[in-house]
């Protein structure tokens, strides 16, 4: 904007102070859109105090000392949390098979509900048969209550599912198309592997700028991606490689952020 003062490399540390203990969900990437472009403090407070009204947001504290965080009800940063966690432990080997039969004066919510399950990392059988690995049994039955969700559902754990005639030609796990989730996670890699060295500002804002990028494309990614168990992914699956990398750059961020505060304290 004309006339106002450049978004500064302090007010981009500043940023991350206040973000690096957010989840995943769109607040965090509306917060992210921000850098780079011509701001102003009161720009990104205007956001906060928006996000906040709108429920998106909580604030913990007063003033200076005030931090943001995501509501529990923040529902695709649950489910990426519980797919992490169920593909780190051994799969059984069942499947979990969904199907459901909803009025047409329901299609509204019978696309809400169709993309819900890809983000929990189902995979479509048909129109209304849906295939995961894991049990999400507690999850779909909150999902299904209230009046919006007129209609029969059943869920049928631990089943040995046979593809036969055309389908049986091709295993399961290629009912998941994943190559563009893998291409994300190499984007991440090679981004978080680019960053620039030195102590200098210009150093440290590409640093920062760099992780405030892979992580937004990061939470993109895991929104996208299945999780699948270690039985049904590709091999060398990059997310492993993508998360270590965003993580070495996370902790030299925070570092830069440590060595400014110490410069203040001495001041």
């Amino acid at each position: 904007m004309k006339g106002e003062p450049r978004f500064t490399y302090e007010d981009l540390l500043d940023c991350v102070a206040v973000l690096r203990n957010a989840a995943y969900g769109k607040p965090l990437a509306e917060l992210i859109a921000l850098v780079g472009y011509y701001v102003v403090d009161r720009d990104v407070m205007r956001m906060l105090r928006y996000l906040v009204g709108q429920g998106k947001l909580r604030r913990v504290g007063e003033r200076g000392r005030a931090r943001y965080e995501l509501h529990s009800s923040d529902l695709a940063g649950q489910i990426t949390g519980l797919k992490v966690k169920r593909s780190a432990e051994p799969w059984d080997g069942a499947w979990h098979v969904f199907t459901y039969d909803m009025p047409i004066t329901h299609n509204a919510a019978r696309r809400q509900l169709a993309q819900r399950l890809h983000m929990m990392g189902f995979a479509s059988m048909g129109r209304s048969a849906w295939i995961s690995p894991y049990d999400w049994q507690d999850v779909l039955s909150s999902l299904i209550e209230g009046p919006r969700c007129d209609g029969s559902f059943y869920c049928l754990g631990s089943a040995s599912v046979v593809a036969l005639g055309r389908a049986g030609e091709r295993p399961l796990a290629e009912l998941w198309d994943v190559l563009e989730v893998a291409e994300r996670y190499e984007r991440i890699a090679g981004r978080c592997g680019r960053y620039a060295s030195g102590r200098t500002p210009r150093a440290r804002a590409s640093r920062a700028k760099a992780l405030f990028s892979a992580r937004k494309e990061l939470t993109l990614a895991e929104k996208m991606d299945p999780m699948l168990p270690a039985e049904l992914r590709l091999r060398d699956w990059p997310r492993t490689r993508a998360v270590a990398r965003l993580e070495t750059l996370r902790a030299k961020v925070h570092e830069d952020i440590k060595h400014r505060s110490n410069l203040e304290a001495l001041i």
